[in-house]
C-alpha cells in the first residue's frame, strides 16, 4: 500500500462581527480579524471580503 498526500482546495464563509465608522473601515478590521483566525490545518490560506451587513441584516457592499 502506497502512501500519499492530497491538498484540497476548500471554500467556506467565516462571519466576523466588527463595529466601525464605515463600510470601507469594516472591512478593513474584519479582514485583521481573519488574518488572526485559526482555522486548524488550512495552510496557505487566501481570502478576501464577500459582502457587508449592517446590523439589520440589510446587505450596504458586495464583492463584485
Amino acid at each position: 500500500m502506497a502512501k500519499y498526500t492530497v491538498d484540497f482546495h476548500v471554500n467556506g464563509y467565516f462571519t466576523v462581527e466588527v463595529e466601525a465608522e464605515s463600510i470601507e473601515k469594516a472591512k478593513e478590521e474584519a479582514t485583521h480579524v481573519i488574518w488572526d483566525a485559526d482555522f486548524g490545518a488550512l495552510e496557505d490560506i487566501d481570502s478576501y471580503p464577500l459582502h457587508v451587513l449592517d446590523e439589520k441584516g440589510n446587505y450596504v457592499w458586495q464583492e463584485g
